[in-house]
């Protein structure tokens, strides 16, 4: 008699989530990202327990420089999500924080970089490789995104699943500051959608357009437990592939743009070791 149990189990997990966490999960890990799966995170708004699908980390040995990308996935075959756009959503002033959670230190050097350069001529070549820096470069984002044909209210999964890895993000970062507050640390907050993904916005003439789209970037520009919010990153699927070799790209610059400084600080620690 054929055992149908281990066709049920498949069944169920793709119902949960299960392969797209995995299969995300295996797709960091294949450009070299350290993953953790089923990281859990205490809300900094209700201090409850709440659980994030992946924790992907590029880092040193010492923890002196890290890239993290807190990674929330999402099935919904049903149902597209719509990302809500306006020539009017400008960016935020923080051009550093407009797209990640920086640690304290890491906004400092970066800021330090761009505006005080030793000589002119290291100044501007800092500039320009601040601002070359992939997540710069974004210039727009989506003031909201929706569920197609739900409610729309707060319980819409696509905007928990935008929260949950905001809050995630948030938590990775402030509590990091407060235990190792001499790190260079980014966080950089990701859902991840199995599912189509539409842009809606106002033409010149007023009507409303629709279109596919593959990713898009969200931002509420609100608070959680006082501290301000970066946009999240969304992106479909089947995007999956270049998203990773990007997001790798991106550790790879941001470390190689903070050299001096990450070995300034290793010279230091070991200095501090041997004494």
């Amino acid at each position: 008699m054929k055992d149908e149990l281990p066709g049920k189990i498949a069944k169920w997990l793709k119902v949960q989530g299960y392969p797209l966490e995995m299969t995300v999960a295996a797709a960091l890990r294949k450009d070299n990202f350290y993953t953790n799966q089923g990281f859990y995170y205490s809300d900094p708004e209700t201090n409850t327990s709440r659980e994030i699908d992946i924790i992907a980390t590029k880092t040193d040995a010492f923890g002196l420089f890290q890239v993290e990308f807190v990674v929330e996935c999402k099935s919904s075959l049903d149902k597209p999500w719509v990302l809500f756009t306006s020539d009017s959503n400008e960016l935020g002033k923080n051009i550093f924080q407009n797209y990640a959670m920086l640690s304290n230190l890491a906004d400092k050097k970066l800021r330090h970089k761009l505006f005080t350069g030793v000589t002119d001529k290291n100044k501007e070549n800092d500039k320009a490789s601040i601002l070359s820096l992939p997540w710069l470069k974004q210039q727009s984002q989506a003031y909201g995104v929706a569920a197609a044909f739900s409610s729309g209210s707060s319980d819409d999964p696509a905007y928990k699943a935008i929260m949950s890895a905001l809050k995630a993000a948030l938590y990775l970062n402030r509590s990091q500051e407060e235990n190792n507050p001499y790190s260079l640390r980014f966080v950089f907050p990701i859902v991840v959608l199995d599912g189509r993904l539409f842009e809606a916005f106002l033409s010149s003439d007023g009507k409303t357009v629709i279109r596919e789209v593959k990713e898009g970037f969200v931002s509420y520009f609100k608070t959680i437990a006082g501290f301000p919010c970066c946009a999240v990153h969304l992106i479909t699927a089947d995007k999956l592939t270049s998203f990773c070799r990007e997001a790798m790209e991106a550790a790879n610059q941001i470390e190689v743009l903070l050299k001096s400084d990450i070995e300034e600080m290793s010279n230091n620690l070991s200095k501090t070791s041997s004494e």
